[in-house]
This record gives structure tokens, C-alpha cells and sequence, in this order.
């Protein structure tokens, strides 16, 4: 009878100590899976907050990040250009003395749409042309009052103006395609007739990569032929070629016109 009772209390001692071990182990076990799943939630929450980029027609968007630049500030400031998206103004010019124009500038660049503005630092100069790419990441200016001017690239991401400038053509036939900015540049050559200013140059075709900041020649001119932009339709470039047969001919308006094009890709490759 002792012995019957003493192996239900040693049954009961080892059950009781089993049972704890059991409950321990799960306990520890389960403060495991709530790490896991801490872990995860915070990877998530950390994705879910990183920036990302926007993707339009398979192609990236970045936004630009506005500085809400406030125009009061800024006592001498002075209105360079503006079109339907943009306005752009002149503020704390450098002046060598009196007499003389603006050597160095600010240009604040105020988006309309999103009455947001940018702070760059460009050339002081007289902007009439102003032409945004499509994803309003840069912006070209036209500098001066002459058929011959300063062609100006501002990239609004970075807020900078790109060094790849150009010889501008009166702020005309400028046209982005697919990470490049399809311009006119200016080349002279003597033997032309000289009646007008810039009548003794001509215009040849120049593409700039615009993430690269570089420039490639499209078609370059020559005495003997004046080229100018038409338009772009799908991937390909539609231009006009002015030409003559002896250089006579530009002097008596007889220079001969024919319509081109030009595989886009290429540029790509």
C-alpha cells in the first residue's frame, strides 16, 4: 500500500516537472516567433517609407524636391521669363562696377503648378525662351535678344545648370526625346554672305544627353549646307537640308531645300 502511494507521488513529481518544462519551452518558444514577426512588420514599415521613383511610359520620373523658396525675400530681384509653367527671376546680382551688366546671379525658378520654387545658380542673362521636358525634370533658357544666343540647361533635380551650353537658334526648334535635348548649334564659315547678323553662319544639328551632360553631333553643316529641325515622330528625327551646288548660289537665293530624317536610336548605342 506505501509503495502504491509513493509511485503516484513520484508519477505526480515527474508530471509536474515535465508539464513545467513544456510550458517553459513554450514560452520560449514563442517569444522566438514574435521576434520573427517584429522583424518582418519593421522591414516592411521601412520599405514601405523609403522614396521611390515614378514610372511613366516605362520611363523614370524623379520629383524634385521643392525648396519653397519665399520671393519676398529677396530685395533686388528682377524678371527673366515665364511660360505657362514657369516663371524665373534674377535675385542678388554681381556687379563689377556701374557701368557694367551682371557678371554672376542667382535664378529662382518658381513652378506655378506646384507654387514651389528652386535656387539655382546661372549665368546673369536676358531670358525670352523657356521649354520644360515632359517630366519637368530640366528646363532649356534662351539668353539674349539676337538670332544667335546662349542656349541654357537648368536641371531641377539638381538644381544646377548643366555645362554641356550651346549656340542657340533665336529659342526655337529645341526638342527633348528620351533622355536627350535635340538642338540647333551655331557654325560660321567664311565665304557666306554677311547682310544681316547671323547670316553668314549656319545651323547644325546637336544632341544632348541630358543625364550624361555631353554632346554629339546629329548632322553637322558645312558651307554648303544649312540644316534645320523639323519635328519627331516616333523615333525619328525630320529635318530640313538647305543646300547648294557652288557657293554662289546662297548669294542669289537659289539654294535648293530638301526634307530628311534620321534614326533617333542610334544615339542610344
Amino acid at each position: 500500500m506505501k509503495k502504491t502511494i509513493l509511485m503516484i507521488v513520484v508519477a505526480v513529481v515527474i508530471a509536474g516537472v515535465s508539464g513545467g518544462g513544456v510550458y517553459l519551452w513554450g514560452q520560449e518558444s514563442s517569444k522566438k516567433e514574435k521576434m520573427v514577426l517584429q522583424n518582418q512588420i519593421d522591414s516592411l514599415q521601412q520599405k514601405i517609407t523609403e522614396p521611390s521613383s515614378e514610372s511613366t511610359q516605362g520611363k523614370t520620373q524623379i520629383q524634385p524636391t521643392p525648396d519653397n523658396v519665399n520671393l519676398d525675400a529677396f530685395t533686388d530681384k528682377k524678371l527673366l521669363g515665364e511660360n505657362a509653367n514657369y516663371v524665373l527671376y534674377m535675385v542678388n546680382p554681381v556687379y563689377p562696377n556701374k557701368f557694367s551688366a551682371s557678371t554672376s546671379s542667382e535664378v529662382v525658378v518658381m513652378d506655378k503648378n506646384k507654387n514651389v520654387g528652386y535656387i539655382v545658380n546661372a549665368p546673369a542673362a536676358i531670358e525670352l525662351a523657356i521649354l520644360a521636358d515632359d517630366y519637368n525634370n530640366y528646363i532649356v533658357l534662351s539668353s539674349g535678344t539676337s538670332p544667335i544666343r546662349n542656349g541654357i540647361i537648368i536641371s531641377l533635380v539638381d538644381k544646377k545648370v548643366l555645362k554641356s551650353n550651346f549656340c542657340d537658334n533665336a529659342g526655337y526648334n529645341h526638342i527633348f526625346w528620351d533622355g536627350f535635348l535635340l538642338a540647333q548649334t551655331c557654325d560660321h564659315y567664311d565665304g557666306l554672305p554677311d547682310v544681316s547678323e547671323g547670316s553668314s553662319l549656319h545651323w547644325g544639328i546637336i544632341a544632348i544627353n541630358l543625364e550624361k551632360d555631353s554632346i554629339s553631333d546629329v548632322v553637322k553643316s558645312s558651307v554648303m549646307q544649312d540644316l534645320n529641325i523639323d519635328k519627331i515622330q516616333g523615333d525619328r528625327l525630320y529635318y530640313k537640308r538647305h543646300y547648294v551646288d557652288n557657293l554662289n548660289e546662297w548669294f542669289t537665293n537659289s539654294d535648293k531645300t530638301e526634307e530628311l530624317n534620321f534614326d533617333l536610336n542610334i544615339l542610344n548605342k
